[in-house]
């Protein structure tokens, strides 16, 4: 849902709020617990978000392969750290936020990535 409200135009504030609301219940309880959420990109319009190395590893290996809905689930670093990882690929809806004209700004005020269904859009990373 709160992909779809900041994805379709237009958008009140109050969709804004919930999207919004959403990214601060992630990191939230990555503040609280052992386990970070967050969504993460290549080129990510937040700094926030910029992956880690094995984020940007698995991130580059999903772009350079088929779309596929499969989550990443591996073990790393010896066993000790559990890391899963969801794909998201670029819909229709989100081309009013991500799409062409690539580089003009959206309504959050960033600049378009010029983005195209099904092109992968990120990663939910736990």
């Amino acid at each position: 849902m709160a992909m779809q409200a900041v994805a379709n135009e237009p958008r009140s504030k109050e969709e804004i709020k919930n999207f919004l609301t959403g990214s601060q219940a992630a990191r939230k309880f990555s503040k609280r617990s052992n386990v970070t959420i967050k969504q993460t990109t290549l080129e990510p319009r937040n700094l926030k978000n910029t992956p880690d190395a094995y984020e940007e590893m698995v991130l580059k290996r999903l772009a350079n392969q088929r779309a596929s809905t499969t989550p990443i689930v591996e073990w790393i670093d010896g066993g000790k750290l559990l890391r899963t990882m969801m794909p998201i690929y670029y819909s229709e809806d989100c081309l009013t936020r991500d799409g062409n004209p690539k580089g003009i700004l959206d309504i959050s005020g960033y600049p378009r990535e010029g983005a195209r269904v099904g092109e992968l859009a990120g990663v939910i990373s736990i």
